[in-house]
């Protein structure tokens, strides 16, 4: 496992992807700070936002080669049939791309920081540690839907453009409640939403229930990537 987590963040840094992905970040995120310092703002919320709606587009492309490109190349069956478990094959996978993730939106912990040194200015870490954990949650839930999406297909376009349409659906959803149909249709839509969850520990508002509502997520995308490939391999 600890093999392949290395190889896959090797790869992120031996091609522009990893590079691109995180310059991109850092630029959308460097523009919104100079937009709130610049109006004598010391809250970070306009960063995260950004952040988010950033992850929510380029994300599936760093998940897109995940395991799409093991099947184009035809090493798939290597991996399947070496004695690295599919458990650990799929979580060293999803941790890599994790990594990086973390690494393109850590800027929004070093402008918190910065606006702390600066005299008469108080930066509210409650709203800044809820909007990180958030943050973090969220690009845990985009990358393990990238990830079986990617062994889906050995697409790597299609998988790019697949996973950003289920991130749509589950981020945007509660938009579309007052649509339903059915009272009951309307309230599951609303709690599936990662947008409301994400609004409330934006807030610094951390519930047990909306931690364990993204760590069901993440863990049933691994679960159905694991029997996919599980699938694969034996058949």
């Amino acid at each position: 496992m600890t093999a392949i987590l290395k190889r896959e963040i090797f790869t992120y840094f031996t091609s522009p992807l990893g590079y691109v992905y995180i310059a991109l970040c850092f630029f959308v995120a460097s523009s919104s700070f100079m937009v709130s310092v610049s109006s004598g703002s010391a809250d970070l919320t306009g960063v995260f936002l950004v952040l988010v709606i950033v992850q929510f587009v380029f994300t599936p492309f760093l998940t897109m080669r995940l395991l799409s490109e093991e099947q184009k190349q035809k090493t798939d069956q290597l991996l399947l049939t070496s004695p690295v478990s599919l458990t650990g094959l799929v979580i060293a996978k999803f941790l890599a791309a994790f990594i990086v993730f973390l690494i393109s939106i850590s800027i929004s912990l070093i402008y918190a920081v910065a606006l702390e040194l600066i005299p008469n200015v108080s930066v509210a870490w409650s709203t800044v540690t809820g909007n990180f954990l958030g943050l973090s949650l969220i690009g845990g839930l985009f990358i393990a839907t990238g990830l079986f999406v990617s062994a889906l297909t050995e697409s790597q376009m299609i998988a790019a453009v697949i996973s950003f349409f289920v991130n749509f659906f589950l981020f945007m959803i509660s938009n579309f409640a007052g649509y339903a149909p059915w009272g009951w249709l309307k309230t599951f839509m609303q709690k599936i939403s990662v947008y409301e969850r994400f609004s409330d520990i934006s807030f610094g508002i951390i519930h047990i229930s909306t931690l364990l509502y993204f760590a069901s997520i993440i863990f049933v995308f691994l679960f159905l990537t694991i029997q996919r490939l599980s699938a694969r391999r034996y058949s």
